[in-house]
């Protein structure tokens, strides 16, 4: 009917994973506990960084209560610090926000909603945002298949973590020796001696160099298992 305003679709950007950045308007004088954007953005990615998810989404609406106008990586540090805390309600409830908005999510934002996801063992929210994905054109690339693969293997759930590793290596995608030294780590710590020995194999036909926290969980999976040898052997 006329002068019927129809409500549009999410919006889709006109070129492969394009980011529109919001402008920030300045915040007015009534904020005392920040004299600058500047300021305002360390202190979410301090919230961020220590998984303060009420901090964070307190500072973002006060804010924007007294006439700062988010930016796209203000939407994303909040989202991250409700992730990392396990806080998935309001992150999801941001990227419907920037939805309305009319802005483009951008695919750091869906990264961090899967590894909150991920670690949640929520796979049916996990397979949406990455219909998501695909919808406004993003890949599905070696970073987000990391955070998948590493998400599910920190929640405990290897088997779904394996899906997708076969998945993305069906794709021709190779894990990279930072999943593998998150796959070692976890995988010993649960106890999964057999599947951490089989990463170890793939580990060295891959041949990573072995530095840091990937040599660290291979002497980890070395000791755990003259451990249990022992133990066999008394």
């Amino acid at each position: 009917p006329r002068g019927k305003k129809l409500r549009s679709a999410p919006p889709v950007p006109s070129r492969r994973g394009q980011e529109i950045e919001a402008k920030p308007k300045a915040a007015k004088s009534s904020s005392h506990d920040f004299n600058s954007e500047e300021e305002y953005m360390e202190a979410l990615s301090r919230f961020e960084k220590n998984k303060s998810s009420r901090e964070a989404l307190r500072l973002f609406y006060s804010l924007r209560s007294k006439g700062y106008e988010p930016s796209l990586n203000a939407y994303r540090l909040t989202m991250g610090a409700c992730s990392k805390d396990e806080n998935m309600g309001p992150a999801m409830a941001l990227l419907s926000e920037l939805k309305v908005l009319g802005y483009t999510p951008t695919p750091a934002m869906y990264l961090i909603l899967l590894k909150g996801f991920g670690v949640d063992n929520k796979v049916d929210q996990v397979d949406k945002i990455l219909d998501e994905m695909r919808l406004y054109g993003f890949p599905i690339d070696l970073k987000t298949y990391r955070g998948l693969i590493t998400s599910f293997a920190r929640g405990g759930n290897f088997k779904v973590a394996f899906k997708y590793k076969a998945e993305m290596e069906a794709g021709g995608l190779v894990a990279d020796a930072a999943t593998y030294t998150i796959l070692l780590e976890t995988l010993v710590g649960n106890g999964f001696l057999r599947e951490a020995q089989r990463m170890e194999k793939e580990v060295n036909v891959h041949s990573f160099e072995i530095f840091g926290r990937l040599r660290r969980a291979l002497d980890e999976l070395n000791a755990a298992i003259a451990k249990m040898e022992t133990s066999f052997s008394g």
